[in-house]
């Protein structure tokens, strides 16, 4: 094979790589839960957020999501895969990180 042709893989692969991770980043989509805290996802709780939270008031909490009184998830939000397992280990052994299983 040729430089070129070598080159040309070398920078395919770096587009998609960085367009994927672009991808990754995106906070815009839609949370699966009833409610989100940070409902218009601009990384602060504030009034605009309270009044989608009180547009919910008196109304019934779907029965679709199910859970039980022995589970909680913590959102610590976004880390890289290192940190995340640091911060993981130093919680303590009750503590893990959720998998397709969980759903």
């Amino acid at each position: 094979m040729s430089k070129l042709t070598d080159m040309r893989r070398v920078f395919a692969i770096g587009v998609m790589f960085f367009g994927l991770s672009a991808l990754a980043q995106d906070q815009t989509y839609p949370n699966p839960l009833p409610y989100n805290p940070d409902s218009n996802l601009d990384g602060f709780i504030g009034i605009d957020d309270l009044l989608d939270l009180l547009a919910l008031y008196n109304t019934l909490y779907p029965d679709s999501f199910s859970g039980d009184e022995t589970g909680a998830i913590l959102d610590l939000g976004k880390m890289a895969f290192n940190e995340c397992f640091n911060t993981l280990e130093s919680m303590g052994p009750k503590w893990r990180v959720m998998t397709h299983r969980d759903f």
